[in-house]
């Protein structure tokens, strides 16, 4: 016997889908789970590091490196108000969220809202040949900087 696909049938079968997938994006927005294997650390170049810029976009995208006289420390880009990725200024000297358009000092603390939370700093540290790794899952506290010694 031929099973027969009626409108109903088809619209339902959508409509469950639709379901679905909507309810998953839902989890995974309110938990912060992603799918697939994604990169939770950045990498900045030793050479790099010297080379007189003070604010440096690590190579994956995920955190801004900042050298101050204390040393370095990292801030994860993502903007603390939701989550979209923000750019360095320049010119203004700030941190800018191109979707909302908070601001944050080099220090990462909040200048202009909506962002009501600082930049998030997370820890950095040195392989064998002195390249730094930033570990988006591991936040330090605000005073915290790597020095070479």
């Amino acid at each position: 016997m031929k099973s027969r696909l009626t409108r109903r049938n088809f619209l339902k079968t959508g409509f469950l889908l639709a379901a679905a997938v909507l309810f998953k994006g839902t989890i995974n927005f309110l938990t912060g789970s992603t799918q697939g294997d994604i990169t939770r650390q950045d990498f900045f170049e030793k050479e790099k590091l010297f080379s007189g810029a003070n604010i440096i976009l690590g190579r994956q995208g995920l955190v801004w490196l900042v050298k101050d006289e204390k040393g370095f420390y990292a801030l994860d880009r993502r903007c603390s108000h939701l989550g979209c990725l923000v750019q360095w200024d320049e010119e203004q000297k700030r941190f800018i969220c191109p979707c909302h358009h908070s601001k944050y000092g080099p220090d990462g603390r909040v200048l202009a809202g909506p962002a009501s939370h600082p930049m998030v700093p997370v820890k950095l540290r040195a392989d064998r040949k002195g390249n730094l790794i930033a570990d988006t899952t591991t936040v330090v506290s605000k005073e915290q900087r790597f020095n070479f010694n």
